[in-house]
């Protein structure tokens, strides 16, 4: 409510817009730093849509797609080592590294696989009819092969896709039969040359996990034809369905497990391949399209119409026929159809043959979008609606329409009684009455007395910021627009590559009239006059709406004195009167605070003040400018008497550290272990270790030496202080808090600020309550040269490559052909070992063999 007795009805929030047709809610991606405390807002825009694209007739076009249906996927891997499924010769050849192809993998069934993916773990998978096998390109086990189940009786799955995510998620897919099975379990690492002897307990099953295949319970639609999935980087997975006519459905499930969405996707008919650009939006290859086709599928999306392909074009004539190629990487590579030679003099020194799928640089929007806004009720009859202000982002060449209708019955209404009001530019505008009120843009943030807007980006004049128009009824003699109930719909148009955003719509009324208030009856309109009369405004309209120029601008300047308090309030004033109102109490802000600490500082300033020098004091200092990193317990400060302890045995442990972690003290010379009140274990006769021992755990101080040890050790930690911030938090965090500490504390405190690398050491250092901070255990990264301490949970992770060239360093043939010579015995017995030499292989010309490699091939 305003100075005038004024409200205001808002649409602001997703709930609000109803009946989308060419528009969508979504967060702005237009956030300026520091400009805003919240978190991005949700705006109305133009969807980044475009037509579906022609495509061929359908006979023609679903007999491509079953061709390209029937395609393997080229393999990728890490390192960008690719692999393809030799047909001739049943094997899976690495190629990349080097000029010419190595073998990679051979199964020992010699049949030629339905389907092939790559896990998140580097393990390979091939579906073949009547089997999954498990090949582990790091060779921590032999490959496995899964038996799939039955569907029942003796019908079996038979898994003719894969897919798998980046999280642990695989699954397969029986076409066919309209079924899904998960991939469960996790192999175990086979140890070589162990043998357990016979009296040895061992579990059973010895893995209590092993690698299986689940049948999902649901089944897929009858009448839709499944024949392609792929998963999301967090697990979501897409099926891709043909229905009647090659009319693509995705059921597309959420991250969370939730039941699937079904969704039709508009000009995708006979899309033959699936692949997660991310987490919301699926790119479809089509075969008769030289352009890969994107949609979004934000979870929870309604499936009312069918999806039209986003605006940004995909182009994929220089890609290979058939499916994206199989790896752990988002966007997904495309296969090229002939590979790109490197450039000269360049960072790459081999030839590409696959590479991201990219859009073009500009993206492309439909031309014309609109929504419903969500009808009010005012409870006031004949409420004549006063004005109008919209927060939006107008581009050149764009425009919104807002049309408005009101009546006191809470009845729809007609379609010509709808009344228009534009913003943005004039020629984008549509066919519009005569007199046409014309918003405009204000330098204010908001309307609203001391508000910054919704809006998360700076003002631009006439682009971005605040619009206002009075609201009005063209073309009527009495222009104002009254009614208990209003509706509001929206029309945004643009420019096909720039649209409109809306953050937020406000409508006020009851409108104050500076006529009927300050001057006298005959400056106003006649009640006799019929207010549905079309024609020119009368002279008393025209003079009502002139004198709302100057309450336009007097009425703000009136709200502004009037929410003065808002300024005195450190939670609503504005940023940049945070450091006026800190002066009112003398305080000063310490550096490196954002503004919303800066408020906290502000609404405990006198809880500071009264705890100046103090522990608390320090602490809570410290609360407010980590954002409460001490209350969690990541930041934890502490008087150095607290930290005198005697040292445990620790068994394994290197206690001679040098990195200054307090956490571990170091080596302390005659550390003891004391079990009990009386047993101590260590040197019996160093008295003092013994008085200092009882020093600081004893209950009483029996002679005047144990006193001066007491008073020793007192005089080693007084006025000391130590901040211990567990390394896991940032460097300007880590900062802030050195800066806050050596503000804050007392003169005559010495205070250090120490990084504690481990979070929980039992019998070692902590202290409950006070360095006792738990943690999610830190996942092990690839071991990297002059990064990771061996020990401190990085892996060195060997193999992973298709092609195994690449580890093992082997040049290309410029060297001349490596000749290889295998040495076995023609016959073995079952159940024995059997002896493999490849010694006498040979070398190529000034090269060496650093490994063998051996296949099985049948």
């Amino acid at each position: 409510m305003d100075a005038n007795g004024q409200r205001f009805w808002m649409w602001s929030q997703p709930a609000d817009w109803l009946e989308l047709d060419g528009t969508a809610v979504a967060l702005s991606s237009n956030t300026v730093a520091g400009a805003h405390d919240a978190a991005p807002r949700p705006l109305l825009a133009l969807r980044a849509e475009r037509a579906a694209p022609a495509l061929r007739d359908g006979p023609a076009r679903e007999l491509l797609a079953e061709t390209e249906l029937a395609r393997l996927p080229l393999l990728r891997d890490r390192f960008g080592t690719l692999a393809r499924w030799d047909v001739p010769s049943q094997t899976l050849m690495g190629f990349g590294a080097f000029e010419g192809e190595v073998p990679r993998y051979a199964t020992t069934a010699g049949s030629t696989p339905l389907a092939l993916a790559l896990d998140h773990d580097d393990v390979l998978l091939l579906a073949f009819a009547d089997r999954i096998e498990m090949v582990d390109l790091r060779d921590r086990f032999a490959p496995l092969r899964l038996t799939p189940p039955l569907l029942g009786g003796t019908t079996p799955f038979t898994p003719h896709a894969l897919a798998c995510d980046a999280v642990g998620g695989r699954w397969a897919l029986d076409r066919n039969r309209r079924r899904l099975a998960r991939i469960a379990g996790t192999p175990w690492p086979d140890r070589a040359g162990v043998v357990y002897d016979p009296g040895t307990f061992r579990p059973s099953p010895e893995n209590p996990d092993a690698p299986h295949i689940e049948l999902l319970p649901v089944a897929l639609p009858a009448e839709l034809r499944p024949v392609a999935m792929a998963a999301s980087p967090a697990g979501r997975l897409a099926v891709a369905c043909w229905g009647a006519d090659g009319e693509l459905v995705l059921l597309a499930s959420g991250a969370d497990g939730a039941a699937p969405q079904r969704l039709v996707l508009a000009g995708a008919a006979y899309a033959h391949a699936i692949a997660w650009l991310d987490d919301s939006e699926v790119a479809l290859r089509i075969a008769d399209l030289d352009e890969a086709l994107a949609y979004v599928v934000p979870p929870g999306l309604a499936a009312d119409m069918p999806l039209q392909p986003v605006g940004r074009r995909y182009p994929s004539a220089d890609a290979a026929a058939g499916p994206f190629v199989a790896a752990q990487s988002w966007p997904p590579h495309l296969p090229l159809a002939q590979p790109v030679e490197p450039a000269l003099g360049g960072p790459d020194t081999t030839q590409r043959f696959s590479r991201e799928l990219v859009p073009l640089a500009w993206r492309g929007f439909v031309a014309e979008g609109s929504a419903a806004g969500r009808a009010i009720d005012s409870g006031q009859l004949d409420l004549n609606w006063h004005r109008l202000y919209l927060e939006a982002i107008i581009p050149a060449g764009c425009g919104v329409l807002v049309e408005l209708a009101a009546s006191d019955e809470n009845l729809v209404p007609a379609d010509d009684v709808w009344w228009p009001h534009w913003f943005g530019d004039l020629g984008a505008a549509p066919a519009l009455p005569a007199g046409t009120p014309h918003g405009v843009w204000q330098s204010e943030g908001s309307e609203l007395p001391h508000r910054a807007g919704l809006l998360d980006c700076p003002p631009q004049a006439g682009r971005v910021g605040l619009f206002n128009v009075l609201v009005q009824r063209a073309g009527r003699r009495l222009r104002a627009l009254r009614g208990r109930h209003l509706w509001q719909r929206i029309t945004l148009f643009g420019n096909g590559r720039s649209t409109p955003e809306v953050a937020a719509l406000r409508l006020w009324g009851e409108r104050f009239s500076y006529v009927r208030r300050y001057l006298p009856e005959l400056y106003r309109d006649e009640e006799v006059f019929d207010r549905d009369v079309d024609g020119e405004a009368t002279p008393h309209d025209y003079l009502e709406r002139f004198s709302q120029l100057f309450e336009g601008l007097l009425t703000p300047w009136e709200d502004g004195i009037a929410e003065t308090r808002v300024l005195c309030d450190p939670s609503s004033t504005p940023p940049q009167t945070l450091p006026w109102l800190a002066g009112w109490t003398g305080e000063s802000f310490p550096a490196r605070l954002d503004a919303k600490r800066r408020r906290d500082w502000l609404v405990n300033a006198v809880a500071l003040r009264r705890h100046r020098g103090t522990l608390h004091g320090l602490q809570l200092a410290l609360d407010i400018a980590s954002g409460g990193q001490v209350s969690r317990g990541r930041v934890i400060v502490i008087e150095d008497f607290r930290l005198r302890r005697t040292m445990a045995t620790l068994l394994g442990i290197d206690l001679n550290r040098g990195d200054d972690d307090s956490l571990l003290p170091g080596l302390v010379v005659s550390g003891n272990s004391f079990v009990g009140d009386t047993l101590i274990l260590g040197d019996a006769d160093d008295a003092q270790a013994r008085r200092e021992f009882l020093a600081l755990f004893g209950d009483a101080i029996e002679s005047e030496a144990e006193a001066e040890t007491v008073a020793s050790v007192y005089q080693r930690t007084a006025h000391r202080a130590t901040v211990l911030v567990h390394e896991d938090l940032d460097d300007d965090l880590r900062a802030l808090v050195a800066n806050i500490a050596s503000e804050m504390a007392p003169a005559h405190v010495l205070i250090k600020v120490i990084a504690a690398r481990e979070p929980f050491l039992v019998g070692v250092a902590s202290l409950v309550g006070v360095d006792s901070y738990l943690r999610d255990p830190l996942q092990p990264a690839t071991a990297r040269i002059d990064v990771s301490d061996i020990g401190r949970g990085d892996h060195i992770r060997g193999g992973g490559a298709f092609d195994w060239r690449l580890e093992d360093g082997v040049p290309s043939d410029s060297f001349g052909e490596p000749t290889a010579v295998l040495e076995a015995p023609g016959l073995v017995e079952a159940n024995q070992p059997l002896t493999l030499d490849g010694r006498h292989s040979v070398p190529p010309s000034g090269g060496q063999i650093v490994r063998w490699r051996f296949t099985r091939k049948n």
